[in-house]
């Protein structure tokens, strides 16, 4: 029993002063830190964050330091982040940005948010997406629905019933939407007179929230009883008094 217990005391004073030694290696210090995958997110922003790691060992902060859960909290464009050790002195973080669910112009500006409502960039750049164009672009948007790096909650649960709405009838095809007016209230966000612009040329007036799946299913129903040369002619759709389409186009 004497020889047991003597053989874990060993074991444990050996790992200690191993660990000690290997922490303390200057070899093992951290001194470079690659980023892949980001795209929101800059390089230099990601790096200056990392800075205050710089000269501590790589399997602490690889295991035991807040890297990770302080970069997810810095950056709430990342979705998940991997830090891996790729050198003895340095490490790799891996990051998987969320994706871009809808466009807003706002003030001259784009700004890109995820389904979440994170505001994905600062509006003066966009960077390259793939598939951007069937991002579906919101206009008319107060800039005050629009603080720090969130989207105003009740803006977000407006805003995903259209999308989910306009999705549901014209899931690949060139689409804005624009609100003629938004307003706070009392009760929260009143939106009227909203507009879609169909492939850049139809504009197809849709009026409040009300009855939506109504009027896409009446807007759907009309445009497949035309050819593409006649939907090119046209130039506003009204389905405000649905089942009512009043018709101008440019004859």
């Amino acid at each position: 029993m004497k020889k047991w217990r003597l053989a874990i005391l060993l074991g444990v004073i050996f790992f200690g002063v191993a660990s000690a030694f290997f922490l303390n290696n200057p070899r093992f210090v951290l001194t470079l830190v690659q980023i892949e995958g980001n795209n929101f997110v800059s390089r230099d922003q990601i790096s200056k964050f990392t800075k205050t790691y710089m000269g501590t060992n790589v399997v602490w902060v690889r295991y035991f330091s807040y890297l990770k859960s302080d970069l997810l909290t810095a950056f709430p464009q990342i979705e998940k982040l991997k830090v891996r050790i790729t050198y003895q002195d340095g490490i790799t973080l891996h990051v998987k940005e969320k994706q871009p669910w809808v466009s807003f112009l706002v003030s001259d500006k784009v700004l890109l948010v995820a389904k979440d409502g994170t505001i994905l960039n600062d509006g003066a750049h966009s960077p390259a997406l793939e598939n951007s164009e069937k991002l579906l672009i919101v206009r008319g948007v107060s800039p005050q629905f629009f603080t720090g790096k969130q989207v105003n909650s009740r803006l977000l649960s407006n805003i995903e019933q259209v999308v989910a709405t306009v999705r549901r009838y014209f899931p690949g095809d060139n689409l804005q939407l624009e609100f003629k007016q938004s307003s706070f209230s009392e009760d929260g966000i009143v939106f009227e007179e909203l507009e879609l612009l169909k492939d850049d040329t139809i504009r197809i007036k849709l009026g409040s929230f009300d009855d939506l799946d109504v009027k896409f299913k009446l807007l759907q129903a009309y445009l497949s009883t035309i050819s593409v040369d006649q939907q090119q002619k046209i130039q506003v759709l009204d389905i405000r008094m649905p089942p009512k389409v009043i018709i101008k186009d440019g004859n």
